[in-house]
């Protein structure tokens, strides 16, 4: 995302290193779980100007998709709907974030 690389490239080497540390726990039964949370009603984001999530809402999502096993969890709508286009589409995700960054300087 524009304006903030720094934040996105740590967020990706917190993705990797979860994937790796997945890896290496599993042969020992140890469940490895990773959170992508979209925009979530806390201080960090108090100054997005778009709809967020409950904590409570994104709480329990996080819980239930431990109970259903997944391994990565999108606690929220705006999470979820981005995931499903990066899985389908890596460069339209990144062009509608960049899109995003400029109709929200």
């Amino acid at each position: 995302m524009a304006g903030v690389g720094g934040y996105c490239a740590a967020k990706a080497a917190v993705t990797s290193a979860t994937q790796a540390i997945r890896t290496e726990l599993k042969s020992k039964n140890i469940n490895v779980y990773c959170i992508f949370p979209g925009p979530i009603e806390t201080d960090m984001a108090k100054d997005f100007n778009f709809s967020k999530t409950s904590v409570v809402v994104a709480a329990e999502n996080i819980i239930a998709g431990i109970t259903e096993g997944k391994e990565d969890i999108f606690p929220d709508p705006v999470s979820q709907e981005l995931s499903q286009l990066w899985f389908r589409d890596p460069k339209g995700f990144e062009k509608r974030l960049c899109a995003a960054a400029y109709q929200h300087p």
